[in-house]
């Protein structure tokens, strides 16, 4: 992992890591390559990846430097651009450091481009080792869901590409899991069918029909975490046969024939009372049931606590004291 970190590939075009040398120097890929954004964001994550498993191994000098790095996206956030009422983007830099200019958020997503598959509506919000800091620099957690509203209901999304894959998960940092509820359903009835255009995008490697997966069974997980996110489902009951011989079952109770019920009104799980929408793999790794009480409107639950952030561990690291609880009016 840290070689794939720290020493460049003989051509970055055929096995990627292209900008390294930018990366491990200025804290960015700049524009002298292409998918600089894109790159700056997605190095960032593996080095948060590659922190947590440094942590795990009891290599504390690779944990500091990498927990640091996964930091970087944040060389790239231009607070001073806005669109429309939003404020806040990640802006391609020069290699001087100076931002591109003239900046247009909307453009982006070719192969030659400083995005890849995506703009900065899309890419903005695609920094999963730290969405409360990305609520925070988006101006809180009631700016930030209309953000997402904006990102949906404008037509910036396109979930047929991975970078917005998680996009319908965020608002259950902002104390809305009600809303991942509307978007995931909307998306599973508009843009996944039978025919042979029932897939929003390609199927690279199987990703997209394990969005649809995860999501139908009312989960979805945080790739390179332990983590995983609540939604909503659409099945009334999922066995799940673990490598071990056990099973994890998820049961939804009151789910209608229509789907009415896409609201989560309580959850057990391995029959404790969970007042979060998310759990851990070690909960589930033994096998267990997760139990959904599903209900057609939007309730209380799980509008506290949101999942763990980076911000949360620098904040405990440096012995700071708060709560991590966020919650919006709905």
């Amino acid at each position: 992992m840290i070689k794939d970190a720290e020493v460049p590939p003989p051509d970055d075009l055929k096995e990627g890591r292209g900008g390294l040398p930018d990366y491990n120097t200025k804290g960015y890929v700049s524009l002298a390559y292409r998918g600089s954004a894109s790159r700056t964001l997605e190095y960032s994550y593996d080095d948060f990846a590659i922190a947590k498993v440094a942590k795990g191994l009891g290599k504390t000098d690779d944990y500091r430097k990498y927990i640091r790095r996964a930091n970087n996206w944040t060389n790239l956030w231009d607070a001073s651009t806005t669109d429309g009422p939003v404020r806040g983007f990640i802006r391609p830099k020069q290699p001087d450091g100076s931002w591109l200019t003239p900046f247009v958020v909307t453009k982006g997503g070719t192969w030659g481009d400083y995005f890849y598959e995506a703009d900065s509506w899309e890419y903005s919000l695609d920094i999963p080792q730290d969405v409360r800091q990305l609520i925070e620099k988006s101006g809180g957690a009631e700016k930030f869901v209309r953000r997402l509203n904006l990102l949906f209901d404008g037509g910036h999304l396109d979930i047929g590409d991975e970078p917005g894959f998680l996009a319908p998960i965020l608002y259950i940092w902002a104390g809305r899991p009600d809303r991942t509820a509307d978007r995931v359903r909307q998306i599973l009835d508009h843009q996944f069918n039978a025919s042979r255009a029932g897939l929003p995008g390609n199927d690279d490697s199987g990703a997209m029909s394990a969005w649809f997966a995860f999501h139908a069974m009312g989960f979805y997980p945080m790739a390179g975490q332990d983590v995983y996110v609540i939604s909503t489902p659409s099945l009334e009951k999922t066995t799940l046969r673990l490598e071990n011989g056990k099973e994890f079952v998820i049961v939804a109770q009151h789910l209608d024939v229509a789907y009415h019920n896409l609201y989560v009104q309580s959850a057990t799980l391995n029959g404790k009372p969970l007042n979060q929408a998310w759990f851990r793999h070690s909960d589930i790794e033994n096998g267990g049931e997760l139990f959904l009480n599903m209900g057609d409107r939007p309730s209380s639950w799980a509008t506290h606590n949101p999942p763990p952030s980076l911000s949360d561990e620098n904040r405990e690291a440096k012995g700071q004291s708060g709560s991590r609880k966020q919650e919006v009016t709905h």
